[in-house]
């Protein structure tokens, strides 16, 4: 159990967190916000480069993998994503999908759950939204449901490789 500890405080120190047997890691211009960042087993390989990190983790390393990796594991309390908000500019202000409008510092948004994503759109009090960028990342969503479809891979067949994933990354 010294070697979970070790990682679920490094974990909490740098910036990481686990959801689904996933990893992920907070967006440096966001307050709530985590992205999709590795596997399990890449990231406790490269945990293994700290040799105080490592002399701890090392003779438990695969069995730690092991359990990591699965999206039931809850030896490192998980991340939830809360599909309802959106992350945008200024800090903290989150757009609010139910609502329809956008708020700072939601209340709604539960501790140790993150946003479904971070958008870089400056929302201003003073002006009309602009929701350009939200119909971007909706189409976007869509056209690579789309093209994973259309390549002869079903949703399912991607294995734990879930639509925000994808949703980041064509939004950045």
């Amino acid at each position: 159990m010294e070697a979970v500890e070790v990682v679920r405080r490094t974990m909490e120190k740098t910036g990481y967190a686990i959801n689904d047997g996933f990893v992920y890691k907070k967006i440096p211009e966001a307050k709530y916000t985590f992205v999709h960042c590795s596997n399990v087993n890449d990231f406790i390989m490269n945990m293994l480069g700290n040799i105080e990190i490592a002399t701890v983790i090392t003779p438990v390393a695969k069995q730690l993998i092991n359990f990591l990796s699965q999206p039931a594991c809850r030896l490192i309390k998980p991340i939830e994503i809360d599909f309802n908000y959106i992350e945008v500019e200024p800090f903290g202000t989150c757009f609010d999908i139910e609502g329809k409008r956008f708020v700072a510092d939601p209340k709604g948004l539960k501790p140790n759950s993150t946003p479904r994503a971070y958008v870089k759109y400056l929302y201003d009090v003073n002006r009309a939204p602009d929701p350009t960028k939200f119909i971007e990342g909706k189409t976007l969503d869509f056209c690579c449901i789309w093209n994973i479809e259309m390549k002869g891979f079903s949703l399912n067949q991607l294995s734990g490789y879930r639509l925000h994933h994808l949703q980041y990354k064509f939004l950045s």
